[in-house]
């Protein structure tokens, strides 16, 4: 943007237009540094669940999702999450380090004996 502005003011001779042109760029470059700046202050994500023996609830209020344990046809269990899919649809539960193990135990003893559990 900056070496089109400098191009079009060297042409038309106009050098006051590409105040204009830097202004825009400055502005756009500042809320992009402000985006990113914010993305990296972010920790992991955060999702309410209710785990009961038949079903994981993943969300609140109209964005919460049921999953029933006996429908999840994969599994894919890595260090920081639980990926569970069904036919169509996907999750993932996350959980604290702490918590990590036994939500892994609870949701693993609760899939059907057909379900392909993979370990990353």
């Amino acid at each position: 943007m900056l070496l089109f502005g400098a191009y079009l003011s060297y042409r038309y001779d106009r050098w006051k237009s590409m105040l204009v042109v830097a202004a825009c760029v400055g502005v756009f470059l500042l809320v992009t540094l402000l985006v990113f700046g914010l993305t990296l202050l972010a920790t992991d994500p955060q999702e309410r669940y209710e785990l009961t023996d038949t079903y994981i609830k993943i969300g609140s209020g109209r964005s919460s999702a049921f999953y029933r344990f006996r429908k999840i046809r994969t599994a894919a269990v890595t260090k920081k999450y639980i990926e569970l899919q069904g036919k169509i649809t996907r999750a993932r539960v996350y959980a604290p380090a702490e918590d990590f193990n036994f939500v892994r135990r609870y949701i693993l003893n609760r899939l059907p004996g057909e379900c392909d559990v993979r370990y990353a």
